[in-house]
């Protein structure tokens, strides 16, 4: 290999490149978009979110994110190109003649592809740089663009011009490499980041890949693990098509030479990949064993623990602690072992009971010690432990394709996954994480069935001067050892330590203590105007004040729920609500079981570094400039909106958002693949430490009471009947999983979608509560589960509550293992759902009624909620209950304003199992009610003759009925070829993207009797139609009527004109016309009167209208009127 003409042939050939027209043209639209893409998401003023500036790592990941799409998709063409340049005269010949071996001549011209995009991403870097500096509020650090241009963008280059040229000598055709890599190239955008943990995607795009300014980078070595498999493959793919020039080789041996060298670097980066792949299926099968573990050697008959001492201290990664417990047998019956569970990576040296040794043995987390505990007796022991805390062990009950999923918190970046943090620097220790000995585990296969632990601790903390220690309950100090000691009883206790520097507020009720990294706060670029006194306003308006706790009335929880703090860490006006700050890479899951996070514990709330994760917030100059003027260009009033947003954010139940990657939702408007993907809850959310029960039910024989104990608790707070709309596509699924799975079956199911899991348990919690509801008044029934944990705090037996639930209401729970593990098999029959007002002394009074026939096998409740006519936002709901196989019509009062009502089934086999009705508006947008006489009120059964009675003169055809079809353009070309049916449409794309296929939607409002549901697309030409079709027996005059929604939510001009072609078909009539309606209007509307004769006739709309127009077909009917 002779470097000097290495060099010579790589310099040539760069000329050439950069010459070239085509290349030109191509660099700069590259170098174009890259830039307005980074300005439209990043920009001053125009930032997509506040997670995309947040942190010094985010402008230059995205640049080289997008750099390396751009040069893959040249380099396709550059090196596919490679013989046409080499034919072309009058550019290489001066290095033709000379004696240039194959070797030099191939890896001069790979050296100059590398050089050319080398210098094309440093020229992208310094732009990005410039627009970071001058033109976006992202923080900047040049390191950080020259880390990922050495280790993302350059193995990138490195693999992919190797594999181009490998592909174009191997195929010898210039249109089938294109092809190839072209595939390749998409595959890898959208396909492979997901597969294997990213380690096969060369442009590292899924990969923890962010900087923290208090602990670096998310997970270095396992990124330049990757990085290097990429690179070892690219530089032998780049020896290796060497040997595949063709071109006459000086030596034969040389080539075989470079083969071998080239298959070495293949063979060394596949072992790197093969490596990387095996830890994860080690940690696979580690946690696996962890879970088996747990099912080995789990009784419901264990130990509490009523006291728990901590003496802990920590050096560089390693922890040692020992711990003073109080173990308590609760049971009647003797423990013949005490089985307690730590996290493995800490071995125990000794437990000792009154100084002297005990027996034990350790398996995995699990610590079985040798000692009987008779019943109600309590032992005191002393256990020593101490190493590196092993993260695998946390979150067990997290399946594997969302403990991995790289995409859970955000569709782009991938903050990192650190659940436990031991460091000098910093510490992060949660109860999740096992760092300390406990009685009671979250059971790893059904983590809403785990029980808890009610202990009073006392923690001491021995740390480097000049760290700040947080952990729940009274704090002291005495020089680098802080003590802390929780006066009533917790479920677990967190350590948090690091060079924090605080901010402290009072409140009505307790303090509220902001930690944030000295020197690193965003307090000042969000909040620098910000008072005191707005500080606590807010958190008294939104938090409720805290003078619950002493036994007052409080303001907010008072008028919206009723629910008072809890008191396990609020026990006093001088508690404290610890609000600490995070490093960027530490992260924790939504636990069913106790819905919150490891970032939610009591008394203390934890939030991402820089408030990376919060895509509400708008960055603080953007908003200023967006947003002064509404607040008469004051920044404090500014401001403590934006600090009034953020505590609601903190404050809210959670909450499922689409996952949106910020690219295509600003390119298309629009999210399609994994984007559409639910995240992760919000995670930061403060909801359980404010107002849900700190009390336990322990279940026993009742498992999951105590989840659908809390879940009604939150449906009184503010989840209320109209709750499900907007998740007519997830409400769907969960209704065919009901189908097939009970509850117990959808706890046990690692595979089922959070989101849906959540849904089912929220709709099995309000069947139950409904069933009550048979029993005793709704209102009572929240009065006493108030009641119930104002009274009792820590575990409680069910039997207890279920027990005063009993005495106090006359409510059972009858045959509750039977209805936990029944599935969906009721369904329900329901038409003309309807409001009626009856005309009373000049005003009207309002009636909803509709039939239903229960067309199941088990008794069945359905539930009719309507709007309180005394409390805005409140739902009064009414219960009936319907024996199987009968009909029944049911007619209640909706007082003088009520415009609407919605009827839930329940769990059953409806789609959707909730329906709404709500009257009409005009044009003037008023309520258009049907008037009658009929005051009578109640549920009456009436004949299935009766129900199933249709007027003769109507013909209903609606578009879940035979008769009906929809018509499309033909099969595309692809489909054909792969032998696909071109399915007619798709579900739950959203209307306003539906362009080319019809979009299926199921929501309440549309109509139908067990299914409702409607077809609906963008407007186009006319290609696209639907057809109803149904048989005329009797000839005569039929007016029809088309059913039509209101769309105004859809369209920004809120009394927007549409313009409906239709085109009546058969009878002997063949015409078009057309139906213009505003977008507010819906119902039945005509199409006017035609004479049909007998036949076959139908009803054609076709997808013509104005651009933007949303186009519906759901029911049509043929009324006979001579």
């Amino acid at each position: 290999m002779n470097a000097r003409e290495i060099f010579i042939v790589a310099r040539y050939e760069f000329l050439v490149i950069s010459r070239g027209v085509v290349f030109r043209v191509l660099t700069l639209l590259a170098l174009l978009g890259v830039t307005w893409l980074q300005v439209a998401l990043q920009g001053t003023g125009v930032a997509y979110s506040w997670t995309m500036v947040s942190t010094s790592s985010a402008m230059p990941l995205v640049n080289a994110y997008l750099f390396n799409i751009a040069q893959a998709f040249m380099i396709v063409f550059l090196v596919t190109d490679y013989d046409l340049r080499e034919q072309r005269q009058g550019s290489l010949e001066c290095i033709h003649a000379r004696p240039v071996n194959n070797t030099d001549y191939f890896l001069g011209k790979v050296m100059a592809i590398l050089w050319v995009f080398s210098c094309l991403g440093m020229v992208s870097g310094v732009i990005c740089s410039a627009v970071n500096l001058f033109g976006s509020e992202a923080p900047w650090d040049p390191w950080v663009y020259l880390f990922y241009f050495l280790t993302l963008t350059f193995p990138s280059l490195l693999f992919f011009t190797g594999l181009s040229f490998l592909v174009t000598q191997l195929l010898r055709s210039r249109f089938l490499s294109q092809v190839l890599l072209l595939i390749v190239f998409y595959l890898t955008v959208t396909w492979l980041p997901g597969i294997s943990h990213g380690s096969f995607d060369f442009m590292g795009s899924a990969l923890a890949n962010l900087f923290s300014d208090i602990t670096g980078h998310s997970s270095l070595g396992f990124y330049l693990f990757q990085r290097l498999s990429i690179l070892l493959v690219g530089a032998g793919l780049v020896c290796v098509g060497a040997c595949q020039a063709r071109r006459l080789p000086n030596s034969i041996k040389r080539v075989r030479g470079w083969q071998r060298v080239g298959f070495l670097f293949v063979v060394f980066g596949v072992v790197c990949v093969s490596g990387r792949l095996c830890f994860y299926f080690h940690e696979s099968a580690v946690r696996e064993t962890y879970r088996l573990n747990y099912e080995r050697y789990w009784r419901d008959t264990t130990c509490r623990v009523r006291e728990h001492g901590i003496r802990f201290s920590q050096e560089a990664g390693r922890l040692s602690s020992v711990s003073d417990m109080l173990l308590f047998n609760p049971g009647d019956v003797v423990l013949p072992r005490i089985v307690l569970y730590l996290n493995p990576g800490l071995p125990v040296s000794s437990v000792r009971e009154s100084g002297q040794d005990v027996k034990f043995i350790r398996n995995a987390q699990v610590l079985l010690i040798d000692r009987e505990l008779g019943a109600r007796d309590t032992v005191r022991l002393e256990i020593s432990y101490s190493g590196c805390v092993e993260e695998r062990y946390g979150y067990l009950w997290v399946h594997d394709y969302q403990y991995y999923n790289p995409w859970r918190e955000d569709a782009f970046f991938n903050f990192g996954n650190r659940y436990a943090y031991v460091s000098d620097e910093f510490t992060w220790l949660v109860p999740e994480c096992g760092w300390y000995p406990v009685s009671i585990p979250v059971n790893p296969r059904m983590g809403g069935n785990s029980g808890r632990d009610y202990t009073l601790y006392e923690l001491e903390v021995t740390c480097a001067s000049g760290l700040t220690v947080l952990s729940q309950g009274k704090v002291s100090r005495e020089g680098g050892t802080w003590r802390f000691k929780t006066p009533k009883p917790l479920e677990g206790i967190s350590l948090c330590f690091g060079d924090y520097e605080r901010k402290r507020v009072r409140t009505s009720g307790f303090f509220v203590e902001l930690y944030m990294f000295r020197g690193k706060g965003i307090d000042r670029m969000f909040f620098g105007h910000l008072k005191e006194k707005d500080i606590r306003e807010v958190l008294e308006n939104k938090i409720g004040g805290a003078s619950a706790l002493t036994g007052s009335s409080m303001s907010l929880a008072d008028s919206v729920s009723g629910i008072r703090f809890r008191s396990d860490w609020c026990y006093s006006r001088e508690s404290r609500l610890i609000v600490a700050e995070l490093p960027l890479s530490v992260t924790s899951f939504h636990d069913p079981r106790e819905n919150r996070s490891g970032f939610s514990q009591p008394g203390m709330l934890f939030f991402p570094e820089r408030g990376s994760r919060w895509e509400f917030l708008v960055p603080p100059g953007q908003n200023k400039r967006l947003n002064l003027e509404r607040f008469d260009k004051s920044e404090r009033k500014l401001e403590r909106s934006v600090f009034s947003q953020l505590v609601g954010y903190l404050l809210e139940n959670g909450g499922w958002e689409p996952l949106e990657n910020p690219f295509q939702k600003r390119l298309f408007n629009r999210s399609f693949g994994r984007e559409g993907f639910f995240p992760e809850r919000q995670l930061c959310s403060g909801f359980t430490l404010m107002y849900e029960p700190g009390v336990c039910l322990s279940s026993g024989d009742y498992p999951f009471m105590d989840m659908l104990y809390k879940e009604w608790v939150r449906q009184r707070i503010g989840e209320g009947p109209w709750m499900n709309r907007g998740r007519g596509g997830k409400l769907k699924d969960v209704t065919l999983y009901a189908r097939e799975h009970s509850l117990i079956e959808a706890m046990r199911d690692p595979l089922l979608d959070p989101l849906a899991r959540e849904i089912y348990t929220q709709q099995k919690a309000q069947e139950l509560l409904d069933l009550m509801c048979v029993q005793a008044p709704r209102d009572s029934l929240w009065d006493f589960f108030e009641n119930f944990y104002k009274r009792y705090s820590g575990e409680v037996p069910v039997e207890i509550f279920l027990g005063e639930l009993r005495d106090s209401l006359g409510v059972t729970v009858e045959d509750y293992v039977g209805w936990l593990n029944s599935r969906s098999q009721n369904v329900y029959r329901v038409k003309d759902m309807d409001i009626v007002k009856v005309q009373d002394l000049g005003r009207g009074k309002a009636y909803g009624e509709f039939k239903i026939q229960h067309c199941g096998t088990r008794r069945g409740v359905v539930a009719v909620s309507t709007d309180n006519p005394f409390t805005w936002g409140k739902q009064d709901r009414e219960v009936y209950s319907l024996e199987p196989g009968k009909c029944y019509q049911v007619r209640f009062p909706l007082g003088q304003r009520g415009y609407r009502f919605a009827l839930s089934t329940g769990v059953s086999r409806n789609i959707p199992t909730e329906m709404y009705v709500d009257l009409e508006r005009e044009a003037r947008n008023l309520m258009v009610p049907a008037w009658g006489r009929d005051t009578c009120c109640g549920v009456f059964e009436i004949a299935g003759s009766l129900f199933d009675r249709e007027d003769d003169r109507v013909i209903l055809v609606d578009n879940e009925s035979p008769g009906f079809r929809l018509i499309t353009s033909g099969r595309k070309w692809l489909q054909a070829l792969l032998g696909k049916d071109d399915k007619p449409y798709v579900e739950n794309l959203s209307f306003t993207n539906a362009t080319g296929v019809w979009s299926k939607h199921y929501a309440g409002m549309y109509w139908g009797d067990s299914i409702r549901s409607v077809y609906g697309k963008l407007a186009e030409v006319g290609r696209f139609k639907a057809e109803w079709t149904t048989r005329i027996e009797r000839e005569g005059t039929y007016e029809i009527f088309v059913f039509t929604h209101e769309l105004d939510g859809y369209y920004r001009e809120k009394k927007r004109r549409q313009e409906y072609f239709y085109r009546i078909e058969g009878g002997g009539c063949n015409k078009e016309t057309s139906l213009v309606l505003l977008a507010t209007q819906k119902g039945w509307k005509s199409l006017g009167k035609y004479h049909l004769s007998e036949g076959e006739a139908r009803i054609v709309l076709d997808d013509r209208g104005e651009p933007g127009q949303i186009v519906i077909a759901d029911a049509v009917k043929w009324v006979r009127v001579d």
